[in-house]
């Protein structure tokens, strides 16, 4: 049990939309839509004092004083969209690459090399992935970079079909992610996934192995 309050930075990669009424990538709302473009970001999830090992804490449904209950809190959040130029339909691997270095370059002190990507899985919201993020990290611990890849998932019981068809587009969002973290010179990445996230990360990963066959990476 952990007696003080902590914050952990969780860095992500998410091809779902987002709201960003300010146009300044601080605090955007994440949705359950698909985007036709890669978003990294940086968020800070506040653990509360008193965190139990292996539990992400919440308001109870029917609390009635739900500000006396310690929960995990969503702090600031750092949004770097990679948005394509205008005549391309998807971003290209040179903006992604430049946009993640830009990121870590301005949160140098919160970036390690060794890192684990958390790939969440059906019925997800992009707040609760990072929170899981944010525990395993605290649990384990985890002394590298944390990172959730968050795709579009619907969020709901109901959302399996929409949340399949948003595996099958997520794939090429991830490859971009994951040549992203190897042209950044990470050659420690650990993965840990969930339901669909383990699909999406198999099928993802074929297609990295098919690209190195037919000489595309190096």
């Amino acid at each position: 049990m952990s007696e003080a309050p902590q914050t952990v930075r969780v860095w992500f990669a998410s091809n779902r939309q987002f709201a960003d009424p300010e146009g300044d990538g601080l605090d955007p709302v994440a949705t359950s839509r698909r985007a036709q473009t890669l978003s990294l970001g940086l968020a800070e999830v506040k653990i509360p004092a008193g965190h139990k090992r292996g539990v992400i804490e919440t308001v109870p449904p029917l609390a009635l004083n739900a500000a006396a209950y310690p929960k995990f809190e969503l702090g600031r959040v750092h949004l770097s969209t990679c948005s394509p130029k205008p005549h391309l339909i998807h971003t290209s691997h040179e903006l992604i690459q430049q946009s993640f270095r830009d990121l870590v370059e301005q949160h140098q002190e919160d970036w390690r090399q060794r890192c684990c990507v958390f790939v969440h899985g059906y019925n997800e919201s992009f707040e609760h992935a990072l929170f899981t993020a944010a525990q395993m990290q605290v649990d384990l611990p985890y002394a590298g970079s944390m990172l959730v890849f968050s795709w579009p998932s619907a969020g709901t019981y109901q959302g399996y079909t929409y949340d399949q068809e948003s595996l099958q587009i997520s794939r090429q969002y991830l490859l971009q992610f994951f040549e992203a973290l190897l042209l950044l010179g990470v050659t420690d990445i650990s993965l840990l996934t969930h339901s669909l996230g383990a699909r999406l990360v198999l099928e993802t990963l074929s297609l990295l192995k098919l690209k190195v066959a037919a000489g595309m990476w190096h």
